[in-house]
């Protein structure tokens, strides 16, 4: 999902709103590699497009899903 703002803070509990996002190929390998290199099963990958490409900056262990689940209207539990 995507997480849009009027300001640079994207966080849900802090006023942002979550839209669908279309999962690429690249998207992906992307957070699957991130989840692998930090030996973490389950994952709440967040990634940027940045002029440099794709960038992961950070993976949460114990994510929160409730905007995701909001958003792909897709029981998590």
């Amino acid at each position: 999902m995507y997480r849009v703002s009027d300001t640079w803070k994207t966080n849900i509990y802090a006023g942002a709103r979550s839209e669908p996002l279309e999962l690429t190929e690249e998207l992906t390998s992307l957070a699957i590699k991130a989840a692998k290199i930090t030996k973490t099963e389950i994952a709440g990958v967040d990634i940027v497009e940045s002029e440099n490409g794709l960038q992961v900056l950070e993976v949460n262990s114990i994510p929160g899903f409730t905007a995701l689940q909001k958003v792909t209207k897709i029981n998590l539990a």
